[in-house]
């Protein structure tokens, strides 16, 4: 009798939070989309003007120091957060469900997004903070609690981020890791796959952030590669059906004709809704993960993590995300009327091309994929933690949570928790969101003083207090900008 109470009660709740959680983010799609058509048109279509620039800073910037990690080393490891198994899992989803055409909205709502991750990113390390250690921390809880002066807000945005990036992702990640080693190898248990996940994670994460970066720095780039050559590999092989494949896309996307074989027509919104929701997704721009990583780096200027981070997106959703659909929509398997989408339709697209070894082969990018997501996200909350409340002993009662939410993970789910991690994440974003409309004006006058250096000549621009109105200068860490 109690537990028929107590399980309806769990299923009102879970209803509940689903309501909300769908209602916030059927508002917030659409903020993020006009948020990043504003700052787009604000910072001057930042993500075109000084696109090359940021690759050339990124080549030549591989240095770290006791303060920060190097440059390329936080964009390694908030791409690692970005790069996940909804690369793979989430593209395969988009086009099971809005078809070929949701990709070119998703090049369209990622371009736009770029100029939203330029913001934020500029921002976490225009307000970021040394501490005992010397290094750096921050996010968009410091700069809400030091331009705001709203520290409440900058503790509930900490408090989102850490369940949804720390725990439950991180425990959807190993999910996906187990999953896909036994259906590609036939053996194995969940729960032995877990502990290896979590023991390999553990001694990575008790390393610190910088032992974080390091592993990221080499391995983010290594499995990016591994994928983009099985890509470019399956476009060389149909090179020849590359116009239609573009063509399809942009006829999906306007919802002009059905496309591809046994794919029946979609609609317009349906195609550009889920578009939408898989770019931003998948690279998180304007939600407010990525400035987190943006702080910790020791830059003489806080615009070069705006542009480092800003290229992230790209790399993310232009470059990975439209790898995935080139190998579904290239195999030749692609048809709805199957009832294959998710991590087997990527699987068997790859199959298709390289034989019994295209399963061994997506297996280990998805786990390098999911490995490095979890890596990124356990960098973020961290961070988060040490915000809430300073100290070692918060920070290593989270490790061991992470830990514990990885072998979880591994073996099973629980609703309510999945559920309230959307509510979670939606409610952070929208904080975020509304943080930004109300202080871009500093990202941008950054912006303005960073251009003006390199206009005068100056190879490297140095940002000084008095480049920015006389008002800001009392919520900068006045140890970190002189």
């Amino acid at each position: 009798m109690e537990s028929d109470i107590l399980g309806g009660v769990l299923t009102t709740l879970e209803y509940y939070i689903d309501s909300m959680s769908d209602g916030l983010w059927s508002i917030l799609l659409y903020v993020l989309v006009g948020a990043g058509i504003y700052f787009t048109l604000k910072t001057g279509i930042v993500q075109c003007r000084l696109f090359f620039h940021t690759w050339r800073t990124l080549v030549f910037s591989n240095k770290s120091t006791k303060q920060g990690v190097s440059t390329f080393g936080s964009f390694t490891t908030a791409l690692g957060n970005k790069v996940g198994t909804g690369n793979i899992i989430g593209i395969a989803i988009a086009l099971s469900t809005g078809g070929p055409g949701s990709i070119f909205w998703m090049w369209v709502l990622a371009f736009f997004g770029m100029a939203s991750a330029f913001i934020e990113s500029t921002l976490g390390q225009l307000y970021k903070v040394p501490d005992k250690e010397g290094r750096f921390r921050g996010g968009p809880a410091y700069y809400i609690e030091r331009a705001l002066g709203m520290r409440w807000l900058g503790v509930i945005f900490s408090l989102c981020l850490v369940f949804t990036l720390g725990l439950v992702f991180n425990a959807v990640q190993t999910n996906s890791i187990a999953n896909g080693f036994i259906e590609a190898f036939g053996f194995g248990e969940k729960h032995i796959i877990g502990l290896v996940v979590m023991c390999i994670v553990a001694v990575i994460i008790f390393g610190g952030l910088h032992t974080i970066s390091k592993v990221t720095t080499y391995l983010v780039p290594f499995m990016a590669l591994i994928y983009i050559l099985i890509a470019l590999s399956i476009i060389i092989m149909h090179i020849e059906e590359i116009p239609g494949l573009l063509l399809s896309i942009i006829q999906g996307a306007f919802g002009i004709e059905p496309v591809l074989g046994g794919v029946t027509g979609y609609t317009f919104s349906q195609t550009l809704l889920i578009g939408a929701q898989r770019g931003l997704f998948s690279n998180e721009a304007g939600m407010g993960t990525s400035p987190n990583i943006a702080a910790t780096t020791n830059e003489k200027h806080p615009v070069i993590q705006g542009l480092v981070q800003m290229v992230g997106i790209f790399v993310d959703t232009m470059v990975v995300c439209t790898a995935t659909a080139c190998i579904i929509l290239l195999s030749g398997i692609y048809d709805t009327s199957m009832g294959i989408q998710g991590a087997e339709l990527t699987q068997r697209a790859i199959e298709v091309q390289f034989g019994v070894y295209g399963k061994y082969i997506i297996t280990l990018v998805l786990f390098l994929f999911a490995f490095t997501s979890i890596l990124g996200n356990y960098a973020f909350a961290e961070d988060n933690i040490s915000f809430i409340k300073k100290g070692r002993l918060p920070v290593l009662i989270f490790r061991v949570c992470v830990l514990g939410m990885i072998v979880f993970g591994a073996i099973g789910s629980v609703p309510l928790v999945w559920k309230l991690s959307n509510l979670a994440s939606a409610c952070m974003t929208g904080i975020n969101l509304i943080v930004l409309f109300m202080i871009h004006k500093y990202a941008l006058g950054a912006l303005k003083d960073y251009c003006k250096q390199k206009k005068e000549g100056i190879k490297e621009p140095r940002f000084l207090l008095k480049s920015l109105p006389q008002s800001l200068h009392k919520d900068l860490e006045h140890t970190v900008w002189k």
